[in-house]
């Protein structure tokens, strides 16, 4: 399984795919922030931006997980891939969890972003807010990305 994990991992990273979608996940969530910030709402559990990035997570999402079983059939290694001395349920949890890693590094500006919030709020409350958020979309995400894998 970790050697699955590895090899998709960094084929988001040999090809301009893995950049191109962690650069329009921080733009986005950059923009939100900034938008939801300077309107005076420095609520985190806001400011993940649900309303927003749920919607964007519809399009990031499918580029995420389209590749993941068709490129072993363009490349014709799905057979090396399944004769391998590796069960399919290793192969199938080593290409979710590297697409789940990779969805998971678009939220880690949130955390630079409660450090700001937390600067000016000394409630410890809205860290909890932020984490049980944080938490939600990370296992929305994973839900979007095992249907993505199904599809």
């Amino acid at each position: 399984m970790l050697a699955v994990f590895k090899r998709e991992f960094k084929s988001y990273f040999t090809n301009p795919l893995g950049f191109i979608v962690l650069a329009a996940f921080y733009f986005f969530l950059g923009l939100g922030f900034l938008l939801i910030f300077s309107a005076g709402s420095p609520n985190m559990a806001e400011t993940i931006f649900f309303t927003a990035q749920i919607g964007i997570l519809y399009f990031i999402i499918p580029v995420i997980t389209m590749r993941l079983f068709s490129d072993e059939r363009r490349q014709k290694t799905d057979q090396a891939l399944f004769t391998a001395p590796v069960k399919l349920i290793h192969i199938v949890l080593g290409k979710f969890f590297a697409a789940f890693v990779l969805y998971a590094m678009g939220f880690l500006p949130t955390i630079i972003f409660q450090l700001i919030v937390s600067g000016y709020k000394a409630n410890a409350s809205y860290f909890f807010y932020y984490v049980y958020a944080l938490l939600g979309i990370m296992l929305f995400g994973g839900a979007l990305i095992a249907i993505g894998m199904f599809i």
